[in-house]
Parts: C-alpha cells; sequence; structure tokens
C-alpha cells in the first residue's frame, strides 16, 4: 500500500501524508475505514 498511494501517517500531529503512484493496470483505489488517530476515512484514488 505504501508503494502505490505513498502512505505515510503522522497520528501524533493528526496528519496523513500521501503521493499516489498508481500503476496503468489500476485505474482506482479505494481504502475505506482508515484509522488515524480517532479519525476514520475513506479514501479513493
Amino acid at each position: 500500500m505504501q508503494a502505490i498511494i505513498g502512505f505515510q501517517p503522522d497520528a501524533p500531529n493528526g496528519k496523513l501524508y500521501i503521493d499516489p503512484r498508481l500503476p496503468d493496470w489500476m485505474p482506482e483505489f479505494t481504502l475505506k475505514d482508515v484509522r488515524l488517530g480517532k479519525e476514520r476515512l475513506e479514501l479513493h484514488f
């Protein structure tokens, strides 16, 4: 996952860093119920 979307959570500071680079064979990518600290996220690339 980190290689595809560059997922780097920083929960103590309440931040999420992403740098998505989806391969040609994967035009879309969705992550559901991603938890960062007390927050829940849904990410769609």
